[in-house]
């Protein structure tokens, strides 16, 4: 997603009046150290051909979900897209973007967008879809963001031509803030014993819970706590009380941090 060593050859238009919907193909995020992850904010990069930006935004509304299908099957009409995770990530009224364009660091991401929501990401799932909605009328000098098209299929745009909407081969770069949720590794010692193993992110205190196959989603109960510490892996010891138990990990702070 951040092609961080060159501008690419297009630009995108959140930073001006538009609407529409940006496929990211998973094999972007193949770099990735797990195949969770809980998307907390993107950024862009002023386009080469725009000097500065300093626009206000009526309003902005951005939707994340995971499309399922093959790229092939991308369809021109954007609801037929979204996945069943579809999340509204972000929602504001006039929002600014101040920046000027920085030729000489590619790697910097000058108009940063936290999200009000985290989303969860599994690229085994499928692909990155985002829809953005955007609300006029701008007011000020608006201009545009770095965007790619070099094809096969890693990016694509769904977006209005007149009273048709049109997929072409184009797509704002992006620099994605996120959480890797590594997998919770589990191994049987004995019939009753497991050896649960997971990947700790530094500074981070997890809980380790458990419930029995067949109890509610409410039933976790807490098996022990984790204290925070360097990254490094974890490895504990639990007892497999039923034939059919669920152990996750997750940081009680952050909800979109979970593994089981």
């Amino acid at each position: 997603m951040d092609d961080a060593g060159t501008f690419a050859n297009s630009k995108g238009g959140i930073t001006v009046e538009d609407s529409y919907q940006v496929f990211y193909n998973q094999l972007n995020f193949r770099e990735v150290f797990s195949e969770r992850i809980s998307i907390l904010g993107i950024g862009l990069r002023i386009d080469e051909s725009t000097p500065s930006i300093d626009v206000v935004a009526a309003k902005i509304q951005i939707w994340a979900s995971t499309f399922t299908n093959s790229p092939s099957t991308l369809s021109a009409q954007r609801n037929r897209n979204w996945g069943s995770d579809r999340t509204l990530v972000f929602s504001g009224e006039n929002i600014r973007f101040k920046a000027s364009r920085d030729l000489g660091n590619a790697r910097n991401f000058q108009l940063q967008l936290p999200f009000q929501t985290s989303f969860l990401y599994d690229r085994a799932r499928g692909h990155l879809l985002l829809d953005v909605d955007t609300t006029g009328p701008y007011v000020g000098k608006d201009g545009y963001t770095d965007a790619d098209s070099r094809g096969n299929a890693m990016v694509l745009k769904v977006r209005r031509s007149g009273f048709d909407n049109i997929i072409v081969p184009v797509g704002e770069v992006l620099q994605v803030s996120y959480v890797s949720i590594p997998s919770l590794q589990a191994t049987l010692v004995t019939l009753r014993d497991l050896v649960l193993s997971f990947l700790a992110v530094e500074g981070e205190t997890y809980l380790l819970e458990y419930k029995d196959g067949f109890a509610s989603e409410k039933l976790w109960t807490t098996f022990t706590n984790i204290p925070a510490g360097v990254g490094r892996e974890v490895s504990l010891r639990a007892a497999a009380t039923k034939e059919r138990q669920f152990f996750r990990v997750r940081i009680p702070d952050k909800p979109q941090f979970q593994t089981e």
